[in-house]
């Protein structure tokens, strides 16, 4: 079975193929502040 690289509904304008992209790779890891890790359990997105 071939996969779909085309949805079904589609916002106005894109006409091209879905890419396939690692988070990292559009996304910007940024922090103002750093907190412990005792005191604030916390799940990075590269854990996910």
């Amino acid at each position: 079975m071939e996969k779909k690289r085309t949805p079904r509904l589609r916002f106005r304008g894109f006409t091209d193929d879905w890419e396939q992209r690692k988070f990292y790779e559009f996304a910007l890891r940024e922090s103002a502040f750093q907190l412990s890790s005792a005191e604030f359990p916390s799940v990075e997105y590269e854990d996910v």
